[in-house]
């Protein structure tokens, strides 16, 4: 097989689907059968440190072959839209192409000879928008959609009326951080100071920050004895301005830090000495921000999605929300109160870790390979 990845994504950016990506193609560089890659990348952007690849070093079977074309976004698609040529045609007759985004690179005009496509669905628009209508558009134009839960890719079908046969589910790889930190001892995080709560990811409405912050004053007020910290790590987003005038009037503001740039090399430490994580979310398809955090022991609260049921429900510490349990800061505290104590738990921490074990890039590579290899047809 001969595989084309946009790999654009993966070398210029550190979160969401440009860790997908890099870390996909970290581990199928390192499996011994993978399949020959041709990692594509068109576009501006400041490139990742080569070592953040991980396409050198140990472990590696197979040399991946890049192409990058530092051209505009909008000359690249000019060019395209002029010549009907897409990346295909600058690395040579593919099997497959996967995607990062199912609107841009575009392939060619012609369907004969084309490589089948694979995008992957992380997160779903809200319903009735125009945006779920743009993507719905585009992913009816896939061979195959990849989701990080089977329940993730149940939810896609039934939201976008998408084709069951073109959806597929594999192992959401979560295990990344662990290169450079290890889990902690409940022992150990008790010693080092007030337990700390973390919240990752963009300051935005679908995060539910200031019900984050809500519930926290809550549980100090609660809870006095606790001095608890809350962490915010991610950008700012659309919900940025309304935390900042929330936190001017909290009566904890010195327990809460916003870690509004954050640096990649500090997160595997920050998140292996968090005593929970606080994930309010929506729309999301797959698990990873939990299994982040459980791998290292972390206990979770975390909103009621069922892709995030199908790997926490059971695991001990691991609190599912629903909305309107969102909405309660009572309700929400005392989520926060179950977690802390599961936190300090030695044996809860060890099933949080063996739990997430599971959930590796090697096996999501090596799912992915085997999707691949169904869409290939037999080389005479």
């Amino acid at each position: 097989m001969r595989i084309g990845i946009d790999y654009f994504a993966a070398s210029t950016h550190w979160p969401g689907i440009g860790r997908y990506g890099r870390e996909l193609v970290r581990a199928l560089v390192r499996l011994e059968d993978c399949p020959e890659l041709h990692l594509w990348s068109w576009g501006r952007g400041a490139s990742l440190p080569a070592t953040a690849l991980g396409l050198t070093g140990t472990g590696v079977r197979r040399d991946a072959h890049r192409s990058t074309y530092r051209l505009p976004a909008r000359l690249a698609s000019a060019l395209q839209a002029l010549t009907g040529k897409g990346p295909e045609a600058l690395c040579g007759s593919l099997d497959v192409f996967h995607r990062m985004s199912p609107h841009v690179p575009a392939l060619a005009h012609r369907k004969e000879g084309r490589p089948s496509q694979v995008q992957p669905l992380l997160e779903l628009p809200a319903r009735g928008t125009r945006e779920e209508a743009h993507l719905r558009a585009a992913l009816l134009e896939m061979d195959a959609i990849l989701c990080g839960s089977q329940a993730g890719a149940r939810q896609a079908i039934a939201q976008l009326g998408l084709p069951a046969e073109r959806v597929h589910s594999v192992t959401t790889g979560a295990d990344h951080w662990l290169r450079d930190a290890a889990p902690r001892a409940a022992d150990d995080l008790m010693q080092a100071g007030p337990p700390r709560l973390l919240v990752l990811g963009a300051i935005s409405a679908a995060r539910e920050p200031l019900a984050v912050l809500k519930a926290f004053e809550a549980f100090r007020d609660y809870h006095p004895s606790v001095k608890a910290k809350l962490v915010f790590c991610g950008r700012a987003g659309d919900a940025a301005e309304a935390l900042l005038r929330a936190l001017s009037r909290s009566p904890f503001v010195e327990s809460v830090t916003w870690i509004s740039d954050p640096i990649e090399a500090d997160l595997p430490a920050l998140v292996a000495g968090s005593a929970a994580l606080l994930h309010l979310s929506s729309g999301e398809l797959s698990p990873i921000t939990p299994l982040e955090a459980m791998a290292f022991g972390a206990a979770i609260v975390a909103s009621d999605l069922p892709a995030f049921r199908e790997v926490l429900e059971g695991t001990d510490g691991a609190l599912l929300v629903p909305a309107c349990a969102a909405q309660d800061p009572a309700e929400l505290a005392a989520n926060i109160a179950c977690a802390l104590d599961s936190s300090a738990d030695q044996a809860a921490r060890g099933d949080r870790v063996a739990q997430a074990k599971a959930h590796t890039w090697r096996v999501n590579a090596t799912e992915t390979v085997a999707l691949w290899r169904t869409l290939t047809p037999p080389r005479s």
